[in-house]
């Protein structure tokens, strides 16, 4: 014969069967949440990103522009080295951690404006990508 559950048995299943639902929905919240806190900071991450390379394309373009000015001087063309050295340090002085270097088809620096105007100036530190820089 069988013997009938204890009330405290029963009690203690009573409670379980009370408690179990609200245990897996707080499991379950807390899973929808964590999904939503990992989708929400991921795309933060992406608009970051994309934030950061149109700064640094606009940065590019800028310097692209700035070098395209300089590279179409009549100054350089004509062999005025010091006037072109006053326009190089203006585009210098708006673009801060820039310097311009004008290098000779035979490695001669004919301009830096890292070095003082009367400074002797240095060969340039590639000879072999100079001259496939004046190649192409």
């Amino acid at each position: 014969m069988r013997r009938a559950p204890s009330i405290r048995s029963r009690l203690a299943l009573l409670v379980l069967a009370s408690v179990a639902p609200a245990a897996l929905l707080a499991v379950g919240l807390l899973v929808l949440e964590h999904r939503h806190d990992r989708d929400r900071l991921e795309g933060n991450s992406i608009a970051i990103a994309r934030a950061m390379v149109h700064a640094i394309d606009r940065e590019l373009v800028s310097m692209a522009a700035s070098a395209q000015v300089l590279a179409t001087s009549q100054r350089v063309r004509s062999g005025q080295f010091d006037a072109f050295r006053q326009q190089a340090d203006e585009v210098t002085k708006l673009r801060i951690g820039s310097n311009i270097v004008l290098s000779g088809p035979y490695g001669r620096q004919l301009l830096n404006t890292l070095r003082p105007p009367q400074e002797p100036l240095p060969m340039h530190g590639n000879p072999g990508q100079l001259r496939e820089v004046f190649a192409t």
